[in-house]
């Protein structure tokens, strides 16, 4: 196969292939929900029952808040640069 032949059937495979990709996206509605307004929908359910003999389940406690919350005046400000990065390597 010559060098020309094999350049057309790269781009003939190429146009086919973001042809179908353009379809694809065209009929994405029918195969994949837009759940982004199901927020919407919602609605409020009693808190869980626990028997008096069980515990709550440890979800409840994976995020607990403080006690003592700083004033805001008496932050710091903080580096987002993790520690060594950038540093050269001894």
């Amino acid at each position: 196969m010559s060098k020309k032949n094999y350049l057309k059937l790269t781009a003939y495979l190429c146009l086919i292939v973001l042809s179908g990709c353009q379809q694809m996206n065209d009929k994405r509605s029918q195969y994949v929900r837009n759940r982004s307004q199901d927020y919407l929908k919602s609605s409020v359910i009693a808190p869980l029952q626990v028997p008096e003999d069980l515990s709550l389940p440890a979800a409840y406690e994976v995020y607990p808040l403080p006690k003592d919350i700083p004033e805001l005046g008496s932050l710091q400000p903080v580096s987002l640069i993790p520690p060594g990065f950038g540093s050269e390597l001894n």
